[in-house]
């Protein structure tokens, strides 16, 4: 692989329109500038002041006028991907704009041996573990999660799960994301307030991690063998549904992080079981989720699809208490495979 790198024409070629659609970030264009909100994961300062970040489209530069200062466009990928501020960091952050928005980049001319196969070029998709953690940025006990949630603050501790201070995810609930290992790969946010959710969306994934590829809480059950054996695995769209199962002693849970299910994620189900119940959400999206899911793991697995009571206001697991789930869960044991 040809590894050099001309910095020169990243800085001038590569742009920060394609850049801040490449993250997915809210701005506006005013004259020749960008505008936003500071979208880096250090910043401490307001992140509801859309007027703090400005880049400059002529000059191909950025600066925050409130806490981080100002630099390049590789300099913006140093923070973005929370590379080290020195000569590593600095060429990793190049590379990285080079590979993703140089693909075609003819100055490099690799030789024909510099090639690369194709077939190494398909290699899968990794979530690679992150390279930091925002536990000592994080406030476990908020009244989001304690309060209206109902959640234990040791339970919400044990899952690293808290009000983020500062860096990107700053004003959401962020929930830690390990993989099959037990590697920290990812925190993905939940707003707290309308406005949040307006310009950033409910749930805030980091573009670089593929959320397909996980199972929340799948770390942890996966040797639980006995447990799976006997109750089998619970498999729910959300957090804090899991949380709520988990909070009330069923601990045989994993959350899709979503109402599908990846290929990925059905071959992590049935490498641990043979026996599955479907507790997706019970709206449009959850309904027709469960209907595919079920189909695609019939002949494959024992599966069991959870019913709402009737006329239930209920929608979704982490609306029961610990003694409705028992009676639920009572009511939907059958001998036979079921679904919807």
């Amino acid at each position: 692989m040809n590894n050099w790198i001309d910095y020169a024409q990243i800085k001038v070629e590569v742009r920060f329109k394609a850049v801040f659609e490449y993250y997915n970030l809210q701005f506006t264009i005013k004259g020749r500038e960008i505008v936003c909100a500071c979208p880096l994961p250090l910043h401490a300062g307001d992140r509801d002041n859309n007027n703090a970040f400005h880049v400059s489209l002529e000059k191909n530069c950025f600066n925050c006028f409130t806490h981080c200062g100002g630099g390049n466009i590789i300099d913006f990928i140093q923070h973005m991907e929370n590379l080290s501020f020195d000569d590593d960091g600095f060429r990793k952050a190049a590379l990285f704009l080079q590979e993703h928005f140089l693909a075609d980049n003819s100055s490099q001319n690799p030789t024909d041996e510099e090639k690369p196969d194709k077939k190494k070029q398909e290699a899968p998709l990794v979530n690679k573990p992150l390279t930091f953690s925002l536990e000592n940025r994080l406030k476990y006990d908020h009244p989001w999660m304690i309060q209206e949630k109902g959640f234990s603050l040791e339970l919400v501790k044990k899952f690293g799960i808290g009000w983020c201070k500062t860096g990107l995810m700053a004003g959401r609930i962020v929930y830690p994301v390990h993989n099959t290992k037990g590697e920290l790969v990812a925190y993905i946010g939940r707003a707290l307030t309308q406005k949040d959710e307006n310009q950033r969306g409910k749930y805030l994934v980091p573009s670089q991690f593929h959320k397909h590829l996980e199972l929340w809480n799948f770390h942890r059950i996966r040797e639980k063998k006995k447990l799976l054996r006997d109750f089998g695995l619970i498999v729910v769209e959300g957090f804090n549904d899991a949380l709520r199962l988990i909070d009330q002693g069923f601990e045989n849970v994993v959350a899709l992080m979503g109402c599908s299910m990846s290929d990925e994620q059905e071959r992590m189900i049935l490498s641990v079981t043979d026996k599955i119940v479907l507790f997706l959400d019970n709206n449009e999206a959850g309904n027709e989720g469960t209907k595919s899911i079920h189909k695609r793991l019939i002949h494959r697995a024992f599966v069991k699809v959870i019913q709402y009571p009737e006329n239930s206001d209920k929608i979704q697991p982490e609306d029961f208490t610990k003694d409705e789930l028992i009676e639920l869960f009572e009511q939907n044991k059958t001998g036979d495979q079921d679904g919807q």
